[in-house]
């Protein structure tokens, strides 16, 4: 995998996103081709929410595009008609880079991406191009839409991968234990979780070196590199990594807050509420003891209060810590399936009959205890109806698809737009944690 630091990245006609610089000899390389089919899919309908605000630029005004030369992402999409060659007359607008420190826009965000065997086995369907697509896809596709958010609203941001091993394997920051009696725990993490992208303050705004990177992933096939399969899921491993991170590794920058969004398969085993901290009142809803899922959190009685678990007991203490200090955990759970109910088959005889009612009970009960419970809808991604909860920041899907209109992929995407507008100071992030104003 070509270095991501030293601007390669910039020199391709083909690149989504990017600055203008000047063109210098050599063959461009980096072309984005299967991601940006996909991206073809559903940027139509993030284009009918309107544009992102734009913060930490000037606009100056409008200018000639020239093929070869400037960069494809400040094109005015209406005037470019893909994949025909843009005409020399084609619209770009110019913009004037304002100075400052990190993050110079809106704020900070983290991305945390399952890199678990799993994601690539369940395919959701084929886009426009007749390219089949796996969850893998799915969620690197999303994330490339986050990065394009974090570009247009001024926002720094962090790629994370988490699985069960091989994390050590290409990581930009190996994990350093904070306490020497946290060494074991944080000997798990390491292990089970890598930094994919944000190693230092240059690369946390490198937005087109990251989508080319993303989309190396998508049109081989492969996983080169930092974006290499990963093993099992302990997302619990991938919550706290990204709270050591900003413990850690982000201590000495201005970035104190930063939305944390989790992009996964999540079958029940992965991300479940365990049934020793539920109960059930006279209606027949869960109610969640956090005492009790701090406790199950420790696994090692002699730990002496530092947490062991790495996996699903685990994935609720940290996400909770990391609300409560760094900003809210928008968990996206992308379930493959041909039907419907193939998917509700699928999650009772997995997670049984309350496994999705606990999910979504878990954010107001335990994540966001103390905090008004209407600021954690977590819709899925389907046309709302009546009976449907409000559409907030906090959300899961539970069946993602994708066709030649895009699927529901396309709402999955709307909502992520709208969460970056949120963070552009265009509404409010209705996920609860600390940090949700910008």
């Amino acid at each position: 995998m070509a270095d991501p630091d030293n601007g390669w990245e910039m020199e391709s006609a083909f690149v989504i996103l990017g600055d203008a610089q000047v063109v210098v000899e050599g063959t461009p390389i980096g072309k984005v081709k299967s991601l940006f089919a996909d991206m073809q899919d559903i940027l139509p309908a993030l284009r009918d929410e309107g544009e992102l605000k734009l913060q930490g630029r000037a606009f100056t005004g409008f200018t000639e595009w020239i093929p070869g030369v400037d960069p494809v992402g400040e094109l005015i999409e209406e005037t470019w008609l893909p994949p025909l060659p843009p005409a020399v007359t084609t619209q770009m607008r110019q913009f004037e880079d304002t100075e400052g420190d990190e993050p110079g826009g809106g704020g900070h965000l983290n991305i945390m991406i399952d890199l678990s065997g799993s994601m690539t086995y369940a395919t959701i369907g084929e886009n426009s191009q007749g390219v089949t697509m796996n969850v893998q896809g799915a969620c690197m596709t999303l994330a490339a839409i986050l990065i394009n958010g974090c570009k247009k609203g001024g926002h720094t941001f962090t790629i994370g991968g988490f699985g069960s091993s091989y994390g050590e394997d290409n990581d930009l920051l190996p994990i350093v234990s904070p306490k020497p009696e946290e060494d074991r725990f944080w000997r798990k993490v390491d292990k089970a979780t890598r930094i994919v992208w944000g190693k230092n303050a240059a690369q946390r705004k490198n937005y087109q070196g990251a989508i080319l990177s993303i989309d190396q992933v998508v049109e081989s096939g492969e996983e080169p590199g930092a974006w290499s399969s990963m093993s099992g899921t302990h997302s619990g491993a991938g919550v706290a990594r990204m709270y050591h991170y900003m413990e850690e590794n982000m201590k000495h920058t201005e970035i104190r807050t930063a939305p944390l969004i989790f992009l996964s398969d999540m079958v029940p085993s992965d991300v479940n509420v365990p049934d020793e901290a539920v109960t059930m009142d006279a209606s027949g809803m869960p109610i969640i003891n956090g005492d009790i899922l701090d406790r199950l959190a420790l696994v090692d009685e002699k730990a002496d209060g530092v947490p062991q678990n790495t996996r699903s007991k685990g994935f609720w203490y940290w996400a909770k810590k990391y609300h409560d200090n760094y900003g809210p955990v928008i968990l996206i759970q992308l379930l493959a399936g041909d039907s419907e109910k193939e998917i509700e088959e699928y999650l009772l005889r997995r997670g049984g009959k309350h496994y999705r009612t606990k999910l979504k009970v878990a954010f107001p009960q335990y994540i966001g205890r103390g905090r008004p419970a209407n600021e954690y809808g977590t819709p899925g991604p389907f046309k709302a109806g009546e009976n449907d909860p409000p559409q907030k920041g906090c959300f899961m899907s539970k069946n993602v698809y994708m066709d030649s209109d895009g699927g529901n992929l396309r709402e999955v995407a709307v909502l992520l737009n709208k969460f970056i507008k949120n963070m552009n100071g265009e509404g409010e992030i209705c996920c609860g944690g600390k940090g949700i104003n910008f």
